[in-house]
């Protein structure tokens, strides 16, 4: 995959950074597998001897968006590209969608549950009680019981 990456991509490298450029980083997960994140620089720090990068980036998790603010010193190679505005508008714009899909289902599976609790509040505090009644019943002995069956069966043949 490597070979075929290589011999079809452009090799990029980025020149100059300055706050407010869109970028796109490539950091790897705890299995070592890369995941692509878009984000913004935020601030760019110099003393002369020491320089770091601030960035703020976003990965898209199932129906949400994971933010983080992440400070690089100049030592550390990061994999950092560059991305067109309208590239981290799309992707945020895109998981904005799902996240706010994925609210109004929780939106409406708290309104379901908010019913549950006070359908059982109001039975415990005795509001609803009033309105119960108990239900009709008789009560036998098995004997009384066995006696009625047997009336029955004789009655129907």
């Amino acid at each position: 995959t490597k070979t075929l990456i290589q011999s079809s991509a452009n090799v990029i490298k980025i020149t100059e950074l300055v706050v407010g450029n869109t970028i796109k980083v490539v950091k790897t997960d705890y299995n070592n597998n890369p995941e692509l994140y878009y984000g913004v620089v935020t601030d760019l720090i110099n003393t002369g001897e020491k320089s770091y990068v601030q960035l703020s980036i976003y990965k898209r998790a199932y129906n949400r968006i994971e933010s983080e603010s992440v400070l690089y010193n100049g030592e550390k190679n990061i994999d950092i590209f560059p991305a067109t505005p309208g590239e981290v508008r799309e992707f945020l714009s895109e998981a904005a969608v799902a996240m706010r899909k994925s609210f109004e289902d929780k939106e409406r599976e708290l309104v379901e549950e908010q019913r549950k609790v006070e359908a059982v509040e109001a039975f415990v505090s005795g509001e609803k009680a009033k309105e119960l009644t108990t239900t009709s019943f008789t009560e036998l002995t098995q004997e009384e019981f066995s006696q009625l069956k047997q009336g029955e069966t004789d009655a129907s043949n």
